[in-house]
């Protein structure tokens, strides 16, 4: 396996980073906690000025719901390297998940301007900037993240039901609804989607309603002589 790969090569060259984190990571992948926990340790005491230990740590910690201690390291990390879109990223959703919405609003938009734009992290940055704007209000600017998330992604449903709620909170039940549907479209048994797609139904019934209404007085205002002719 990697695994075995990875822990022979900081046997043969204990300074070898790239080894130190693949191993750390082989174990991250497969939940394995506190043996992950031990290789980022040694890659952090062997290579102190690099971050990638300590934002692994971090994502342990996140991963323990200890999410005070996992704001701490992400802050080590970002110290180390402020620029690096992953840190920008690993640190906006740990402060997202600590309610630090303000916080992390700052480093997931840094982290979208600094991801390449061929990253698919990139996605994933913006996708959680929308989950941000949406809880700070800012509802609009959610449904404008996240339809940009989509056009890198298509086959998101939980972007979709994300994009879906926005629209539904500002206001614009039609758009949700069509939304909620493509969301089902690829995930049929979302509950959170179908639930909110009920109501959205709802809500949007009497506007599609006004606007039948409306298109229908305009029509006839228009072409009303003819109309009475035929």
């Amino acid at each position: 396996s990697a695994r075995n790969f990875f822990g022979k090569a900081t046997s043969l060259n204990k300074m070898f980073f790239p080894a130190w984190i693949g191993f750390a990571h082989s174990f991250a992948c497969m939940d394995e906690t506190d043996q992950a926990m031990a290789a980022y340790r040694t890659a952090s005491r062997l290579f102190p000025g690099l971050p990638q230990p300590v934002i692994g740590m971090a994502l342990e910690y996140a991963r323990m719901n200890n999410l005070g201690l996992a704001q701490k390291l992400c802050s080590m990390a970002y110290q180390k390297n402020p620029h690096d879109p992953t840190i920008l990223l690993e640190a906006g959703v740990i402060a997202y998940r600590n309610s630090r919405y303000e916080e992390a609003l700052k480093l997931l938009k840094s982290a979208v301007d600094a991801f390449d734009e061929a990253d698919e992290d990139r996605e994933v940055a913006l996708v959680n900037l929308g989950h941000c704007y949406r809880k700070i209000g800012m509802y609009e600017q959610s449904v404008d993240v996240l339809t940009l998330a989509l056009a890198l992604d298509a086959y998101q449903p939980g972007t979709y039901s994300a994009l879906a709620y926005a629209h539904h909170l500002a206001g614009d039940p039609i758009s949700a609804v069509d939304a909620y549907h493509k969301a089902l479209s690829l995930r049929p048994e979302d509950p959170f989607a179908i639930s909110m797609l009920e109501l959205a139904l709802e809500e949007s019934e009497p506007l599609t309603l006004d606007r039948l209404v409306v298109a229908g007085g305009d029509s006839t205002t228009t072409g009303g002589g003819d109309m009475m002719g035929d």
